[in-house]
């Protein structure tokens, strides 16, 4: 009788393909069906794919320009001061000291990739007293 080989080669583990396919990055050039195409996939009503148009804007954010263009915006919002006021255009200072910390300014930060990016995952919690 045959002896049976027992030398198998292992198939690659799935955590090892996804994690070469999320640092592959395609830094070619571009044209513009790319982007056409891209667009049409994330607005598609019954199956948005928006990966496309987030590698694109990936790709985008490597242009010097458009960095600095988003951080002049993110810094002209972030340096206004918020406060809350009431009816009569008093400042309460109780619900103004709430908007003056840490998390709010991550919050409008993140708003405002959201409005580049098209999306924004964030989550609240409390420790304590405290936001975060």
């Amino acid at each position: 009788m045959a002896k049976k080989s027992t030398n198998t080669v292992a198939a690659p583990s799935t955590d090892l393909i996804i994690k070469i396919i999320q640092e592959v990055k395609d830094r070619s050039r571009k044209k513009i069906k790319t982007w056409r195409d891209a667009m049409q996939a994330a607005e598609d009503r019954d199956d948005p794919r928006w990966y496309l148009l987030q590698d694109l804007f990936s790709d985008l954010l490597s242009d010097g320009h458009l960095g600095a263009v988003m951080e002049l915006r993110s810094a002209a919002t972030l340096n206004h001061p918020f406060y809350v006021t009431d009816l009569k255009g008093e400042k309460l200072e109780e619900q103004t000291n709430l908007l003056q910390k840490k998390w709010f300014y991550d919050y409008i930060d993140n708003c405002l990739d959201a409005i580049f990016f098209k999306y924004t995952v964030m989550q609240f919690g409390r420790d304590g007293d405290n936001i975060i």
